[in-house]
């Protein structure tokens, strides 16, 4: 039997790289790849945040490429909707915990 490369790298049209796992691989074949699911690497992964995860009652929000992005618009949102002038840093460790990285 031919020797095959565990792993099959291929540039997605928006420019992403996707490691898969070709037929005969297993997961163990290749660090990255786990339980022979598609791996994106550097990937257009976004940070989501919810305010009702840090405030009750909460229904804004956002989705955007970068933490620094998603704090931005916190931070507008908390001086806008929540009258805080300024945000403490401990609010602001606590929207940096409730930040989810998505696909």
């Amino acid at each position: 039997m031919a020797h095959r490369e565990p792993v099959r790298r291929a540039q997605v049209g928006d420019g992403r790289s996707v490691t898969t796992l070709t037929s005969e691989a297993s997961a163990t074949d290749h660090p990255r790849c786990v339980d022979r699911r598609l791996v994106l690497v550097g990937a257009n992964l976004m940070k989501t945040f919810a305010c009702g995860d840090v405030v009750p009652g909460c229904d804004a929000r956002w989705s955007f490429p970068s933490e620094d992005e998603v704090l931005a618009a916190v931070a507008e949102h908390a001086r806008v909707d929540h009258g805080l002038a300024d945000v403490p840093p401990e609010l602001v460790d606590q929207v940096r915990a409730a930040i989810v990285t998505s696909a």
